[in-house]
């Protein structure tokens, strides 16, 4: 899956919205909305990868995809996004 540069910037958008949608929910005490904005952002940075719930994953790569996705999360938390 190739993304476009327009794709990136909307996806992008969308980490940010989350991650500030999970805060509210934090600062709302809201631990089991958390946990759902949490997979939403997960599910955005495996999609931004290329790796949607269709995508083959090489059988000798999942801790560098994982280790991959997580850094992408990280980085989206605090609104730094690198460039591709």
């Amino acid at each position: 899956m190739t993304i476009s540069t327009e794709e990136e910037q909307a996806i992008a958008s969308l980490a940010r919205s989350i991650v500030r949608d999970r805060e509210a929910a934090r600062e709302l005490s809201m631990p089991f909305a958390c946990r759902l904005l949490d997979l939403c952002l997960m599910e955005v940075a495996l999609n931004w990868e290329g790796r949607g719930p269709s995508a083959a994953r090489a059988p000798n790569d999942p801790l560098a995809a994982l280790l991959e996705t997580k850094l992408r999360v990280a980085l989206a938390e605090h609104g730094n996004f690198p460039p591709r």
